[in-house]
């Protein structure tokens, strides 16, 4: 059981994090007007994998680039692998080789009123620490969705039968699209996502795909979404499988071991790419984050 930390352990698990967390910065055109938008990133391998939330890509062109949290500077990154169906993103950093990492957690299950921490950037409070709380449990056996399902069409049933654990159709489903012109992206995404409905954080725009992480330090998730009052993660058996596809499909690796860069189709470092993702209407049910 999850118990409170000390000031002392949190800023020890503070300064453990801050190395693997970066800063997202896409620059795009709207309206004629030069605009610029943030999210948060976290690396996963060594070689400069970071996970992200696909919702957050604009449906224009865009520039990308990135700093890690602890340094000034941004640097060039490219798209490596998106699900924009799971409302992930793998980005590639440019030569990279020495990237410090932090490793998924293999345990799905998660208890309610389990302590859960993040670090993200709302607004312009870049770095932010946050804790929060599980307000519904997660009894592991999570399914990995596979099937052509989308939100737009799905009927939500747990006020019939309570699950094992929230999905995104309990958030996103054909009750909520009732203009059809909003919503664009939300309603492609895949309603049996796994997600994990949280309490306590106050997360703002610039938090998406910001880790989730135990008092262990082992990341449990991704922040995706805010949803009637609750801060919503991508579960982290989704994060896992979305490394697991890209390892299969990225698989030719050079004599050293180390990943050739696989420049992605859509998208190469200082380019602009277009994303046709969604308009988020804030005046909605939920926000994506």
């Amino acid at each position: 059981m999850d118990t409170t930390l000390s000031v002392v352990e949190m800023q020890q698990l503070y300064n453990r994090f801050k190395p693997v967390l970066w800063v997202v910065r896409i620059k795009y055109i709207a309206e004629n007007r030069h605009m610029e938008t943030f999210g948060t990133a976290f690396s996963v391998s060594s070689d400069g994998l970071l996970l992200t939330t696909s919702h957050f890509f604009p449906k224009t062109f865009y520039e990308l680039d990135v700093r890690r949290l602890d340094e000034p500077n941004f640097q060039s990154a490219t798209v490596a692998y998106e699900k924009p169906k799971w409302d992930v993103l793998l980005l590639q950093l440019i030569d990279m080789n020495d990237c410090p990492y932090v490793g998924l957690n293999n345990n799905d299950s998660l208890s309610v009123g389990q302590i859960l921490l993040h670090i993200g950037h709302p607004y312009n409070f870049v770095g932010s620490f946050l804790t929060g709380k599980i307000a519904f449990e997660c009894k592991g056996n999570i399914e990995i969705p596979r099937t052509n399902l989308t939100c737009k069409s799905y009927t939500p049933s747990a006020l019939e039968t309570t699950p094992e654990y929230r999905i995104m159709g309990d958030i996103w489903n054909r009750h909520v699209f009732v203009d059809p012109r909003s919503f664009t992206y939300e309603k492609n995404l895949h309603p049996f996502v796994p997600v994990i409905q949280m309490c306590g954080f106050i997360c703002g725009e610039g938090c998406s795909g910001g880790p989730v992480f135990n008092v262990r330090g082992e990341v449990v998730g991704m922040v995706a979404m805010s949803a009637n009052g609750y801060e919503i993660a991508i579960h982290v058996a989704i994060l896992r499988e979305t490394l697991r596809l890209f390892k299969e499909q990225h698989s030719d690796d050079d004599e050293n071991g180390k990943r050739k860069a696989i420049p992605h189709p859509k998208i190469q470092a200082g380019d602009s790419k277009k994303f046709k993702a969604h308009h988020v209407d804030r005046k909605g049910k939920g926000r994506l984050a």
